[in-house]
Parts: C-alpha cells; structure tokens; sequence
C-alpha cells in the first residue's frame, strides 16, 4: 500500500501529465526519480519527519550522558526543511539540554532536535 505522501506527488506527476504534458516521452527511470522528488517536496511542505535508518527518535532514546552526536533539527524553512550539527547532552550540566561544541544551548540558536545518529 503506498502512503499518503506518495498518492499525494503522483497526483502532481499525474497533473503534469495531463495539463502540461511535461513528462511526455520520459522514460521509466526519470519519471520515478521526478515522482520521488515531488514525494519529498510533500514531506517537507508538510514537515514530515520520517525515520531514517540510523537516525534514533529523541522520543525513542537519548544518546549516552555527555557523548557528541549528529543530531537532527527542523529549519523552520520549507527550502532547507532540516539543520545538522554535532551536539551533546550534559544532565549534570544543563539538565534536558542539547549543548553545542562551543557548550551553548540548541534552543539559544532555535533548534531542538527530533533526531540524532553517532558519529563515525
């Protein structure tokens, strides 16, 4: 079963197709890379956050007490729909905080991860 967002960007291809004739004569290939594109555009005007394989949920787990981690923040922009930096958290410190390289505060700069992976 395809989800909501899939149905939603092949009825944007479909339209392309009906009104513009714009994917006329693309092969399979392009046509699937162009559907996928849209199914991202949807996600992101909508502000999607899906699981990605390796990224943790905030909600799920928190990494270890102290440990720097790529985490995962929304922009609040529909161009650049997500931030990444490298950030920790200190209990001990500045309890429920995700703390900077630079031991500032996320939430000083606007951002509050959804997501975060270890580093290689």
């Amino acid at each position: 079963m395809k989800n909501p967002h899939q149905l939603i960007a092949e009825r944007i291809l479909a339209d392309l197709d009906d009104r513009r004739g714009m994917t006329d004569g693309l092969d399979d290939d392009v046509r699937a890379e162009i559907l996928e594109a849209h199914v991202d555009i949807v996600r992101n005007v909508l502000g999607v956050v899906e699981p990605v394989a390796g990224w943790i949920s905030v909600d799920d787990r928190l990494p270890p007490d102290g440990e720097f981690v790529l985490v995962k923040c929304p922009s609040g922009y529909t161009t650049t729909p997500f931030v990444y930096t490298t950030a920790r958290r200190q209990e001990a410190y500045r309890p429920g905080r995700w703390i900077d390289h630079a031991n500032d505060d996320l939430r000083d700069w606007g951002m509050e991860p959804t997501h975060w992976r270890a580093l290689p």
